[in-house]
């Protein structure tokens, strides 16, 4: 089964919605490390966050479709990856009953709150300190 995934940024209604892979470790990477850049260049705006977000995971799902068409040695998923996916992502302003992950940006705080639904698990990820 899949493992869901909500995007909130706080401040704004709308939230994006990752049918799968919404794990920690394929959400945090790009979205902690998008946030740290907006807090410093824009700060506090969560829509223009939001739609930073999402270019963000476009931006590294299409280098991911470009790595597999150019790997020989992944010639069977190429014809599944011939074309860009146009599933796998969504915006909307309720929370879905299916996910297990729901990461919560907080910019005025500069840190994302994961919580894991299922296990009632919650992590904080600073977005200010320097790594």
């Amino acid at each position: 089964m899949s493992t869901r995934a909500q995007i909130k940024v706080q401040g704004s209604e709308i939230m994006i919605y990752k049918h799968s892979d919404g794990y920690p470790s394929e959400v945090l990477p790009t979205l902690v490390g998008t946030m740290k850049v907006f807090i410093r260049a824009r700060g506090n705006e969560p829509d223009y966050a939001l739609a930073q977000i999402m270019r963000a995971f476009a931006r590294r799902d299409e280098k991911r479709r470009q790595a597999i068409l150019a790997d020989d040695e992944q010639k069977e998923w190429h014809s599944i990856y011939k074309e860009p996916h146009m599933t796998g992502w969504g915006l909307d302003c309720i929370a879905h009953g299916d996910i297990e992950y729901l990461y919560q940006v907080d910019l005025k705080k500069g840190r994302v709150i994961v919580n894991d639904l299922w296990n009632g698990d919650v992590e904080y990820h600073s977005l200010t300190e320097e790594e």
